[in-house]
């Protein structure tokens, strides 16, 4: 049973085929124009688009920017071309155990069944900007 379950654990991190795009994609994560550091990004290839496989991920700095890495075993930067659901992690007001802060954004946007973002990562494609106010609350 343990060889069946890490065989189908296995199938679902090494889901990106040798056949499937992958391109570099960096951005910026704002609310009304200021960056918002510490959002953990993910970027999660939507099935109902029609691609499958792993997702990437990143992390905000300080002026709001991030850099996707591919996520499984050989870190690579980037993601799969093609249709993606955006989720956000406000790590910020998680972390604020001293000194409470509330969230700076709804937890909407922390489920892929949620999120009001959609993004279409492209070959070449310029930095994406996720500006918070864009989408509904």
């Amino acid at each position: 049973m343990r060889k069946l379950l890490t065989a189908a654990l296995l199938v679902v991190v090494s889901g990106c085929g040798s056949n499937q795009a992958i391109t570099e994609v960096s951005g910026k994560v704002v609310k009304g124009g200021k960056p918002l550091e510490y959002v953990h990004v993910e970027f999660l290839p939507d099935p109902e688009k029609g691609l499958s496989g792993p997702l990437s991920f990143a992390d905000t700095a300080a002026d709001g920017t991030f850099t996707l890495q591919l996520y499984g075993d050989k870190q690579q930067s980037g993601a799969l071309v093609g249709w993606h659901r955006v989720t956000l992690q406000d790590f910020k007001a998680l972390n604020s155990r001293d000194n409470p802060m509330p969230p700076r954004f709804g937890a909407t946007f922390g489920f892929a069944a949620s999120t009001p973002i959609a993004i279409e990562v492209r070959p070449g494609m310029e930095s994406v900007t996720i500006d918070l106010n864009d989408y509904p609350k």
